[in-house]
Order: structure tokens, then C-alpha cells, then sequence
């Protein structure tokens, strides 16, 4: 009944427009949760009151899946596999297996199906199919360190993959591999959780290898935390101590830890496909004793429960003993379904698509090829127009340079000629002033106080002869230099119509120390270095 409402949710759920993999509840469960929830232990103490446990997670199932909380419909279907296989129901427990491995593919639950391998790997174990139970064993490890690699998860939770194929390869006798992975568990194992079971994996080793006393060693510090935290275990635990005792041949002690262990399976209902084993052992023991009526007791009785829970006879675990993967075959059959549909569909319309085919095919490639033709038509266009505008600039820049380089020129010329005239003119006051004074003539003294000779005159008549062609000039000298005086600022107007320092001198009225004084100055405000070209940078500005 279980099964068949899985499949009908299922089905619901294939078809539901809500995103399968979206997990709600009272709100909405985020990823991470998603995982803590599935990784972490079952809630309920599953070992104390079966029944009730039982009721709980099928109560927990209906209610999740009500209220299309995919996470917890699973983690409820998983521990219920749990609660079914420590009671030796195993063909229950495969059932909700399946179930949720189906949920989990359905959500796309990663977390989900590595819980699903790890719990089928331990149910093959049980039935000695060991490449099986490695195989889903070895599936879960590869997950759960993805999730550790890519995902918040932390890697305290590895032993829980690590030591059940170390279990695996103990019952398949490869003792080296065994450890290996036994080792592993520990390396990763959070320091307050200790090596409990992996010693006592460890202690049935040396058990297999008739070293009864380091058994012993490595189990019996274990008996105390055992008890108080994990008294569900004490099933197979006090029977792999019995075992020992027996080994060293202390019967006795032996005695203790054999009726210890069937205590605790049935109190716990915990390990039951351990119990055939376990008083078979416990038979032996009493025959050796000389308690042949006990013996035979007991060995009538693990026979019953070996055919009540492993016998092929046996209608509620004969599918089991086949070991039949319901999960695969159902998904093979649904792939091949499909396949059937779409193969019949594809028949039925093939022509049709061909025809619409070969139409797309013809307007797509003639639509492409009329974009690709209008593109390159306004592309050569606007190229051609592009280019055509780029020289009639450069052309004009140009032509508007050369202006500006000749009205410099003749603007250079024609201050040189006054500056020349100017020298001339302070040069005849300066004789006439002699000759007045020699011949002591009022006449000449007041002839040569009447020449003018003016500097600042003239260099105002050169400024704005200057602005006037270079209009940019000081506006961008300013912005590019903003440090530099009014005096610096002629210094490098002179600079751009490459006058000399002694021009300079002569139109500035200043020596021409003072000029080289000034270009020293306007190199060290403008930060040049000593192969920084001065000319060269005030020639670009205004240009």
C-alpha cells in the first residue's frame, strides 16, 4: 500500500507546475537545511517502542506529503527502511528504500539518494552480497564527499561512509583494505566522538584472525560509553566480546556476553539478522558446557528464525533473497515507454517536421543574407563617409595650422624688427646724451630725452598679437599648469614662437641669466626631467 501511494504521488508530482525540487514546510526549507535535515540522525528513538516509532514516521510521511515537503516525505520513508531492517523485516524496509530513492531522483535530492545507497549497501551486507553492498557503499562515499568539497557540509560526517565499506571488506576477509578504511573513519572523526566503533571493527578483525586476547584489548575499554550512549549496539557488540571470551576459552564470561547480546536484541529489537548467528554460537557454547538440552534449544531456534527471515520458502522475504532492484527495472521500463511514444510520434510526424524544416532552413538563410547584405551596405557607407570626414578635418586642421604657423612666423619677424629698432633708437639716445654733453647743447640733450624707448610697451603690442593667433593657448596653459606666474607664462609664449634666450632678454627687458633662470623654474613646475623636451610640450599646447 506504501509503494502504491508513493507511485501515485509520484505521478502528481510529475505533472504538478510547481518545481519538484522546491521544498516547503511551514516556510520554505532552504539547501543547506535541506541537507542538515537528511544527513543528520533520525529523531525518534526507534529501538525503545517499535510500534509506535512506526506510527510516528508514517504519520510524518502522510503530513510532509500533504503539505508537498518533499525533504522531510524522504527522511521519513528512509527511517522507516531503518526501523524495518533492524527489525528483520527486510522486505518492508527494501520498499521504503525504493520509495524514497524514486522521491529523491523525482526532486533531484542528491542528499536523499546517497542516504538511499548507504542504507542498501548495509541491506546487501546482510545477504552476503558483498560487490553489491560495496558498490552502493562506495556510491554514497563518492557523494557525501562532493557535498564536503562543494557544499557547507563538514567533514566530521565522512566516518559514517568510511566505516561500513571497512565492514564490508572485514566480512569479505581483506583485512589491509579493512583497515585502510577504518583508518580513514578515525582521520576525519570529530575528536569528542572518539574511535568506539571502529575499535570494535577492528576487535572482530582480530577475532577473524585468532588474536582473541588484543580482541579483548581493543573492545572491552568501549564497554562503558557503549552502554551509556549506544546501548542499542550492545546486540553485536557483547556478541563479538562472547566470541572472544570463547576463543580464550573462558566459557563462563563467554555465557555473560552471549545472553547479554540476545538481552539486548530483544529489548531493542536492534541487529535481528545478527540473532540466527548468535544462537547457533550460543548452541555451541552450551554443548561444550555439557548442557545438551539447552544446546539443542537453542539451535532449534536460530534455524526457525533463519528460515522465518532468510528461507526463500518464506513469501514476505523471498524477493529479497533474489535481491531484485525494483527501482532500476521500473525506470528501465519507464525510459522504454517513453522511448516507444517518441519513436511513434516521431514516425507520425516526421514529413511534417522535415517540410517545416527545410522552410525555416530557406527563410532563416535568406534572412540572413539580406541582414548580412543591408549591414555591409551601410557599413562601406559609413566607412566611406567616416574616412571622407577624417581627412577633410585633417585637411582643414592642417591648413588651419599652417595659418597659424605663419602668423606666427610673421609675428616673430615683425617683434624682432621692432625689438631691433628699439635697440637701435636706446642706442642713438644714449650718443646723442654724449655729444650733448660734451658740447654742453641744451638742443641735443633735450632731442635725446625725447626718444622713447619702451619694453613693456612693446611686449603688451606682442601679447595681443599673440592671443589673437594662439587664442587657446593661455586658457589651456592655465588649466594644464595652474602654478605657473605671469611671468613664466610669457617666458613660455616666447618658448612656442622658438625665440632664443637673448630675443627673449631683449623683448622682456630682463638679462639673459634671468631668462634661463625662468626656463629652469618652469621645468621644475611643470615636473620634467632632464630628457624631457621643454619646447616640445609648450609647442603642443593651443595647438
Amino acid at each position: 500500500m506504501m509503494r502504491l501511494n508513493t507511485r501515485l504521488l509520484l505521478i502528481i508530482l510529475s505533472i504538478s507546475t510547481a518545481p519538484l525540487c522546491t521544498v516547503y514546510s511551514q516556510d520554505k526549507i532552504d539547501k543547506e537545511t535541506e541537507r542538515e535535515i537528511l544527513l543528520d540522525l533520525p529523531n525518534y528513538d526507534m529501538f525503545k517502542d517499535r510500534e509506535k516509532t512506526k506510527s510516528l514516521y508514517l504519520e510524518t510521511y502522510k503530513k510532509h506529503i500533504e503539505q508537498e515537503d518533499t525533504t522531510l516525505a524522504i527522511k521519513a520513508l528512509i527511517d522507516l527502511g531503518d526501523l524495518y531492517a533492524h527489525g528483520g523485516n527486510f522486505s518492508y524496509s527494501y520498499d521504503n528504500y525504493w520509495d524514497a530513492l524514486e522521491l529523491a531522483k523525482a526532486s533531484n535530492n542528491q542528499v536523499a539518494i546517497m542516504k538511499v545507497h548507504h542504507g542498501l549497501g548495509w541491506q546487501y551486507l546482510i545477504y552476503k552480497r558483498y560487490d553489491l553492498a560495496e558498490k552502493h557503499f562506495k556510491e554514497a562515499l563518492k557523494m557525501i564527499k562532493e557535498l564536503v568539497t562543494n557544499t557547507s557540509v563538514d567533514t566530521f560526517r565522512l566516518p559514517t561512509y568510511y566505516f561500513p565499506i571497512g565492514s564490508c571488506y572485514r566480512r569479505m576477509e581483506k583485512y589491509n583494505l579493512a583497515k585502510t578504511y577504518l583508518d580513514s573513519a578515525d582521520l576525519f572523526q570529530h575528536p569528542s566522538y572518539g574511535s568506539t566503533f571502529t575499535n570494535i571493527e577492528r576487535g572482530m578483525i582480530k577475532i577473524n584472525e585468532g588474536e582473541f586476547r588484543n580482541a579483548l584489548k581493543l573492545m572491552l575499554p568501549e564497554l562503558q560509553l557503549i552502554a551509556e550512549k549506544h546501548p542499542k549496539y550492545n546486540t553485536i557488540f557483547h556478541y563479538a566480546i562472547a566470541r572472544s571470551y570463547r576463543g580464550l576459552n573462558m566459557l563462563d564470561s563467554s555465557k555473560f556476553y552471549f545472553e547479554s547480546a540476545i538481552h539486548a536484541a530483544h529489548e531493542y529489537t536492534s541487529h535481528i539478522d545478527v540473532l540466527p548467528s548468535i544462537y547457533e554460537d550460543y548452541s555451541s557454547l552450551m554443548l561444550s558446557m555439557g548442557e545438551v538440552y539447552t544446546s539443542y534449544s537453542w539451535l532449534k531456534k536460530a534455524k526457525e528464525l533463519n528460515e522465518e527471515m532468510f528461507d526463500s520458502r518464506i513469501g514476505k522475504n523471498a524477493q529479497i533473497l533474489e535481491i531484485k532492484d525494483q527501482y532500476r527495472n521500473g525506470e528501465l521500463e519507464k525510459a522504454q515507454l517513453i522511448k516507444d511514444k517518441e519513436i511513434l510520434a516521431l514516425q507520425q510526424e516526421d514529413k511534417v517536421w522535415r517540410l517545416r524544416i527545410i522552410i525555416s532552413g530557406i527563410i532563416i538563410t535568406s534572412l540572413l543574407l539580406i541582414i548580412f547584405l543591408i549591414y555591409r551596405h551601410f557599413r562601406i557607407k559609413y566607412k566611406t563617409k567616416k574616412g571622407y570626414l577624417h581627412e577633410k578635418r585633417e585637411i582643414e586642421r592642417r591648413r588651419m595650422q599652417d595659418v597659424i604657423d605663419a602668423k606666427n612666423k610673421e609675428m616673430t619677424a615683425s617683434t624682432l624688427q621692432v625689438i631691433q629698432k628699439e635697440e637701435i633708437l636706446s642706442e642713438l639716445k644714449v650718443q646723442l646724451k654724449k655729444i650733448s654733453k660734451e658740447l654742453n647743447s641744451p638742443q641735443l640733450n633735450k632731442i635725446a630725452s625725447g626718444i622713447s624707448v619702451s619694453t613693456s610697451q612693446n611686449w603688451k603690442e606682442f601679447e595681443t598679437r599673440f592671443i589673437q593667433v594662439n587664442e587657446r593657448f593661455y586658457s589651456e596653459l592655465n588649466n594644464k599648469y595652474p602654478d605657473l606666474s605671469l611671468g613664466d607664462q610669457k617666458v613660455c609664449a616666447l618658448i612656442k614662437l622658438n625665440f632664443s634666450g637673448k630675443d627673449m632678454s631683449r623683448l622682456l627687458g630682463i638679462s639673459i641669466e634671468s631668462v634661463h633662470t625662468a626656463r629652469y623654474r618652469i621645468r621644475k613646475k611643470l615636473n620634467l626631467g632632464r630628457k624631457d623636451n621643454l619646447e616640445k610640450i609648450i609647442g603642443e599646447i593651443g595647438s
